[in-house]
């Protein structure tokens, strides 16, 4: 089928066959919402052209005069899709255009298709479903708009932290006291044998690492030994 590359680039897109490869060029531009691909002519709609089509939706769109016939192949193909046939170009088309046959490109020509808009007047389509659905349905179908795609800006990052206050103020305590030579218990699960020590690599950590919650312990504990410092003073 003319366009048949297109079918693979989107798997959920619906899918309209026309006759003509100029129909399907030109309904691509009014009726962006469908992948258009073309058959050639009336009785090139078969099961071995419309193989590529299994699992998908598809609208059939033929030519003046050609619905009932489309419309018998629809159903023969139904084991591969699930097939629309529309008919707003029988039931809209006049005496005169009939015996024309024109297509769907006929009609959207007339349009201006920077100003064109869906959904058109509505059109009673056959609807064939593949098994085991058996009953055909008959229902309204209006060519529908696809949804807006709205963008939106990415949302601001948080502004990284600070601890420098913080250390400045613990690096002035503890460096400005005498470290305890003896053992100090921090806490219930930690303690400190070489405070000089802890101090020093605790702060040089926290300096190196400003404002990065992955080592907020470092700074928490630097925290607890001033705060036990003090209690011992007092």
């Amino acid at each position: 089928m003319f366009g048949e590359h297109l079918i693979t680039l989107d798997l959920f897109k619906p899918i309209a066959i026309v006759e003509s490869e100029k129909t399907a060029i030109i309904a691509s531009v009014y009726l962006p919402q469908f992948i258009w691909v073309a058959v050639g002519s009336l009785t090139n709609l078969s099961a071995e052209k419309c193989s590529v089509l299994k699992g998908r939706n598809v609208t059939l769109f033929p030519d003046l005069n050609a619905f009932e016939k489309w419309s018998i192949k629809a159903k023969e193909l139904s084991h591969l899709a699930t097939f629309t046939v529309s008919n707003l170009l029988e039931r809209n088309a006049t005496d005169a255009e009939k015996k024309q046959g024109l297509d769907l490109a006929d009609y959207l020509i007339r349009f201006d298709y920077r100003k064109f808009s869906t959904p058109q007047p509505k059109a009673i389509t056959t609807t064939i479903e593949p098994p085991p659905t058996v009953q055909q349905k008959v229902e309204v179908k209006p060519f529908e708009q696809p949804e807006p795609v709205y963008y939106f800006s990415k949302p601001e990052q948080p502004k990284p932290e600070s601890w420098e206050q913080e250390i400045t103020e613990l690096e002035k305590h503890l460096t400005g006291i005498s470290a305890p030579t003896q053992p100090i218990k921090l806490n219930e699960c930690s303690t400190i044998t070489n405070c000089a020590l802890f101090i020093e690599s605790n702060l040089a950590t926290v300096k190196a690492n400003n404002g990065k919650r992955t080592f907020l312990p470092y700074l928490h504990r630097l925290k607890e030994l001033s705060n036990v410092l003090k209690s011992n003073r007092t």
